[in-house]
């Protein structure tokens, strides 16, 4: 009886594990390398925290990699000091769309 368990409990780690697998394989064709996470932030940038934190979960789960860039499309002063804050706490990269060629 106690095989049956053991058994049973390894082939639904197995199971498991297949499926993550093949979660990323599907909803993550491309590598990190490959695409770029923007994030287009205008005025005060009200709802970028959000977004940024959005990103970090997506992360977390597995369904987006890299780091996000907020990219600068007309920030108010006190948009960009929020925007650089947030930048600097959340892993992100900020920039102007002038220097998008620069980006890795």
């Amino acid at each position: 009886m106690l095989w049956k368990l053991l058994l049973g409990g390894l082939l639904a780690a197995a199971s498991a594990a297949l499926f993550g697998l093949l979660r990323r394989r599907l909803l993550l064709p491309l590598r990190a390398e490959e695409a770029l996470l923007l994030l287009p932030a205008r005025d005060g940038a009200e709802d970028l925290e959000q977004r940024l934190r959005a990103c970090r979960l997506l992360a977390r789960w597995g369904l987006v990699e890299g780091a996000p860039v907020i990219l600068d499309l007309g920030l108010s002063d006190e948009g960009r000091a929020l925007a650089e804050r947030l930048a600097d706490a959340l892993d992100a990269g900020l920039c102007a769309p002038d220097e998008l060629s620069l980006l890795p």
